[in-house]
């Protein structure tokens, strides 16, 4: 008996995993620019552009600390690579909202452990992204080395 709820778990899951990757459309693309620490514009195989925000994350903005450092590193790990875009739709301003990969890794995750960009509460519940930027606090890493950094959206509102 317990062997079989076992299989019926396995099986509820899979059905589950699978529906979350349907609902999600992955793209192949090259990036070609680099606009911020969190937003890329990529070249796709039909020749289009296409600009793209990181899921989940928002960095400084240009005005802010640590806002040339994100952009350094965004570029450093995709700028003319092939990446893989998991996406979630467009926001407001049309830009096409994914997570970004090269090869297996996850550049959103990698912006926010390395403190170059928050976890972007109000659009995501991401329990990585959440304890990425815990450590990356604790850790002092990036834009937490600031006595008081003020997050992106309140810079913006402040602005």
């Amino acid at each position: 008996m317990r062997f079989l709820k076992v299989i019926i778990g396995l099986l509820f899951l899979s059905v589950v995993l699978l529906w979350c990757l349907s609902s999600h459309r992955t793209i192949s693309c090259r990036v070609v620019g680099i606009k911020d620490g969190d937003t890329v514009e990529i070249l796709t195989s039909d020749r289009k552009t296409i600009i793209v925000r990181l899921n989940g994350i928002d960095a400084p903005e240009k005005d802010q600390p640590y806002s040339q450092k994100s952009k350094e590193s965004l570029s450093r790990l995709v700028f003319g690579k092939q990446v893989k875009l998991y996406s979630f739709g467009n926001d407001r301003y049309g830009r096409l909202i994914a997570d970004v990969y090269v090869d297996s890794i996850n550049v959103n995750y990698i912006q926010v452990a390395e403190g170059l960009a928050w976890h972007y509460t109000k659009y995501s519940d991401d329990a990585i992204l959440a304890q990425l930027e815990q450590q990356a606090r604790e850790q002092r890493l990036g834009l937490w080395q600031e006595k008081d950094p003020v997050p992106p959206w309140k810079f913006r509102k402040n602005k």
